[in-house]
Protein backbone atom coordinates (compact mmCIF):
# COMPACT_ATOMS: atom_id res chain seq x y z
CA UNK A 1 0.00 0.00 0.00
CA UNK A 2 2.71 2.47 0.93
CA UNK A 3 4.37 1.77 -2.29
CA UNK A 4 1.35 2.76 -4.27
CA UNK A 5 1.00 5.98 -1.95
CA UNK A 6 4.42 7.48 -3.00
CA UNK A 7 3.82 6.80 -6.63
CA UNK A 8 0.77 9.06 -6.45
CA UNK A 9 2.60 11.71 -4.10
CA UNK A 10 5.71 11.05 -6.66
CA UNK A 11 3.78 11.92 -9.67
CA UNK A 12 1.53 14.80 -8.11
CA UNK A 13 5.23 16.68 -7.40
CA UNK A 14 6.17 15.94 -10.39
CA UNK A 15 3.08 17.93 -11.85
CA UNK A 16 3.70 20.74 -9.70
CA UNK A 17 7.13 21.36 -9.95
CA UNK A 18 6.76 20.82 -13.93
CA UNK A 19 4.09 23.49 -13.76
CA UNK A 20 5.52 25.94 -12.09
CA UNK A 21 8.58 25.56 -14.02
CA UNK A 22 6.56 25.49 -17.16
CA UNK A 23 5.11 29.60 -15.36
CA UNK A 24 1.91 28.22 -14.82
CA UNK A 25 -0.22 28.00 -11.58
CA UNK A 26 -0.75 23.94 -11.41
CA UNK A 27 -4.46 22.76 -11.26
CA UNK A 28 -5.81 26.29 -12.09
CA UNK A 29 -3.04 27.04 -14.76
CA UNK A 30 -4.71 24.15 -16.48
CA UNK A 31 -8.11 25.61 -16.67
CA UNK A 32 -7.04 28.78 -18.29
CA UNK A 33 -5.39 27.17 -20.96
CA UNK A 34 -8.43 24.78 -21.74
CA UNK A 35 -11.01 28.08 -21.26
CA UNK A 36 -8.94 29.05 -23.96
CA UNK A 37 -8.87 26.28 -26.49
CA UNK A 38 -12.69 25.83 -26.07
CA UNK A 39 -12.86 29.88 -27.07
CA UNK A 40 -10.64 29.24 -29.98
CA UNK A 41 -12.90 25.99 -31.08
CA UNK A 42 -16.51 27.18 -30.09
CA UNK A 43 -16.79 24.00 -27.61
CA UNK A 44 -16.45 23.46 -24.05
CA UNK A 45 -15.64 20.48 -24.30
CA UNK A 46 -11.70 21.05 -23.23
CA UNK A 47 -12.92 22.99 -20.04
CA UNK A 48 -14.72 19.89 -18.98
CA UNK A 49 -12.40 17.54 -19.68
CA UNK A 50 -9.40 19.52 -17.66
CA UNK A 51 -11.91 20.02 -14.80
CA UNK A 52 -12.38 16.09 -15.08
CA UNK A 53 -8.82 15.94 -15.04
CA UNK A 54 -8.06 18.33 -12.20
CA UNK A 55 -10.37 16.55 -10.20
CA UNK A 56 -7.99 13.48 -10.74
CA UNK A 57 -4.80 15.51 -10.24
CA UNK A 58 -6.19 17.04 -6.99
CA UNK A 59 -7.41 13.31 -5.96
CA UNK A 60 -3.46 12.00 -5.78
CA UNK A 61 -2.41 13.92 -2.68
CA UNK A 62 -5.31 12.46 -0.98
CA UNK A 63 -5.16 9.00 -1.98
CA UNK A 64 -0.86 8.97 -1.35
CA UNK A 65 -1.46 10.12 2.31
CA UNK A 66 -4.65 7.94 2.82
CA UNK A 67 -2.25 4.86 1.11
CA UNK A 68 0.38 5.76 3.36
CA UNK A 69 -1.06 5.55 6.58
CA UNK A 70 -2.69 2.56 5.38
CA UNK A 71 -6.19 3.54 5.45
CA UNK A 72 -8.68 1.60 3.59
CA UNK A 73 -10.13 4.53 2.43
CA UNK A 74 -6.79 4.86 0.13
CA UNK A 75 -8.02 1.53 -1.01
CA UNK A 76 -11.27 2.67 -2.23
CA UNK A 77 -10.61 6.33 -3.41
CA UNK A 78 -7.43 4.29 -5.36
CA UNK A 79 -9.70 1.66 -7.07
CA UNK A 80 -12.64 4.57 -7.80
CA UNK A 81 -9.41 6.90 -9.84
CA UNK A 82 -8.89 3.48 -11.79
CA UNK A 83 -11.11 4.63 -14.80
CA UNK A 84 -10.64 8.51 -14.79
CA UNK A 85 -7.14 7.62 -14.68
CA UNK A 86 -7.35 5.20 -17.86
CA UNK A 87 -9.68 8.03 -19.50
CA UNK A 88 -7.27 10.80 -18.98
CA UNK A 89 -3.46 8.80 -18.88
CA UNK A 90 -2.84 9.79 -15.44
CA UNK A 91 -0.66 6.72 -14.51
CA UNK A 92 0.66 5.68 -11.24
CA UNK A 93 3.88 4.44 -12.57
CA UNK A 94 4.73 7.48 -14.52
CA UNK A 95 7.64 7.75 -12.25
CA UNK A 96 8.85 5.03 -14.28
CA UNK A 97 9.12 6.68 -17.71
CA UNK A 98 10.67 10.28 -16.21
CA UNK A 99 14.34 9.01 -16.24
CA UNK A 100 16.19 10.26 -19.39
CA UNK A 101 13.09 10.68 -21.70
CA UNK A 102 13.00 6.80 -22.69
CA UNK A 103 9.62 6.37 -24.47
CA UNK A 104 10.54 9.76 -26.73
CA UNK A 105 13.49 7.98 -27.96
CA UNK A 106 11.19 4.67 -29.11
CA UNK A 107 9.87 4.48 -32.37
CA UNK A 108 6.63 6.48 -33.30
CA UNK A 109 3.99 3.74 -32.58
CA UNK A 110 6.11 2.26 -29.97
CA UNK A 111 6.58 5.47 -28.12
CA UNK A 112 2.91 5.98 -27.74
CA UNK A 113 1.76 2.17 -27.00
CA UNK A 114 3.88 0.94 -24.80
CA UNK A 115 3.44 4.36 -22.05
CA UNK A 116 -0.03 2.86 -22.71
CA UNK A 117 -0.17 -0.06 -21.96
CA UNK A 118 2.20 0.16 -19.28
CA UNK A 119 -0.53 2.29 -17.54
CA UNK A 120 -2.99 -0.18 -18.07
CA UNK A 121 -0.79 -2.81 -16.44
CA UNK A 122 -0.10 -0.65 -13.52
CA UNK A 123 -3.31 0.68 -12.72
CA UNK A 124 -4.37 -3.47 -13.01
CA UNK A 125 -1.81 -4.60 -10.57
CA UNK A 126 -2.61 -1.77 -8.29
CA UNK A 127 -5.79 -2.77 -7.71
CA UNK A 128 -5.01 -6.39 -7.63
CA UNK A 129 -2.42 -5.56 -4.84
CA UNK A 130 -5.07 -2.90 -3.10
CA UNK A 131 -8.41 -4.44 -3.51
CA UNK A 132 -7.88 -8.47 -4.50
CA UNK A 133 -6.45 -9.38 -0.92
CA UNK A 134 -9.47 -7.43 0.87
CA UNK A 135 -12.16 -9.09 -1.34
CA UNK A 136 -13.25 -12.32 0.19
CA UNK A 137 -16.53 -13.83 -1.38
CA UNK A 138 -19.70 -14.08 0.44
CA UNK A 139 -18.48 -11.36 3.13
Amino acid sequence: MMGWGVLDLAYFAHYVIASIGQGRVPLLGELAIAADTAGIYGTRAPVWLTAAAIGVYASLPVSGVLLLRRQAAGLWLAAAQTGPRWLLAVPTGAVLLWPGGWPARLPATAAVALPLALLVLVELLKLGTLVLPRWRPGR
